[in-house]
């Protein structure tokens, strides 16, 4: 008895990992059957030389604008999937039918209003609205494309201002040098490709010392009785951020010590030695 249970436990759990295997080729194909010939899909992204940082690789990858569609339990793109399923030609002329009908319904429905109105007013009672069909209201298909997603195809144009702005924020966080590339590596049976982003962040720079050029008196006074809640420390990462934090520390302490029609522009300097 056990000899025969193990058997049909075993044939079951290989039906289970053909029909899983069917489903994913059928996915699979349905997801890329309507890209045109030098079209991909993004089918992942990797960021190489984050490790040469000491920033965190969700901050950088957080740049990323083009990233894989959605996928269920990590395999499955069924949202890519349900948008491949509508016919967008089907959809419209579909709407403008219904749309149609709604005007017909609608203008019945006027009429049918104003005769009863009429009669209302003529016994003192106050006029209504019609109940009229909302055009705005949602096809069958276009409720199928709010859940469904646009297939994410690789464009080039996008992976360059992702780079840039990896680049920009290195900077802001003392990489001053650093440089980031790209490469696509493309797979033709799959109809995908996934982004590489090379980079190469140099040297981080640190603040030497913090020093203020105040030429009004008062403005020092305040401005130096602050200082303890400084945010720029000598020895500490260059951070753009911090910088602005500090900007804003300035100016809410001016704020609160009656400068309130000050409109201060302050400016942090910094030389970079090398």
């Amino acid at each position: 008895m056990s000899t025969y249970l193990h058997i049909h436990l075993k044939e079951r759990f290989r039906r289970l990992v053909l029909c899983t295997c069917v489903l994913f080729a059928v996915f699979s194909c349905n997801t890329t059957k309507h890209l045109k010939e030098n079209e991909y899909l993004v089918g992942g992204n990797k960021i190489l030389g984050y490790q040469n940082t000491k920033i965190a690789h969700e901050e950088i990858e957080a740049f990323i604008r083009q990233k894989p569609n959605r996928k269920i339990l990590f395999v499955f793109p069924f949202n890519l999937w349900l948008y491949n399923q509508v016919n967008q030609e089907k959809l419209v002329k579909k709407k403008e039918k219904r749309d149609a009908r709604f005007d017909r319904i609608n203008e019945k429905r006027i009429i049918k209003n104003n005769l009863k109105n009429e009669k209302r007013i003529e016994k003192g009672k106050p006029a209504k609205e019609p109940k009229l069909k909302s055009k705005d209201k949602p096809t069958f298909r276009e409720s199928l494309l709010d859940i469904a997603e646009e297939p994410v195809i690789y464009d080039s144009a996008i992976t360059k201002q992702t780079t840039l702005q990896m680049t920009r924020y290195l900077f802001s966080k003392g990489y001053f040098y650093a440089k980031v590339t790209d490469s696509v590596g493309y797979y033709k049976h799959k109809k995908k490709a996934k982004v590489f982003y090379h980079l190469f962040p140099g040297r981080q720079y640190f603040i030497n010392n913090v020093k203020y050029n105040i030429k009004d008196e008062e403005l020092s006074y305040y401005i130096f009785s602050d200082s303890i809640h400084c945010k720029l420390k000598s020895g500490a990462p260059f951070d753009a951020e911090v910088m602005q934090q500090e900007r804003e520390r300035i100016t809410a302490n001016l704020l609160n010590n009656g400068y309130y029609f000050l409109n201060p522009i302050i400016f942090i300097l910094m030389w970079i030695r090398v």
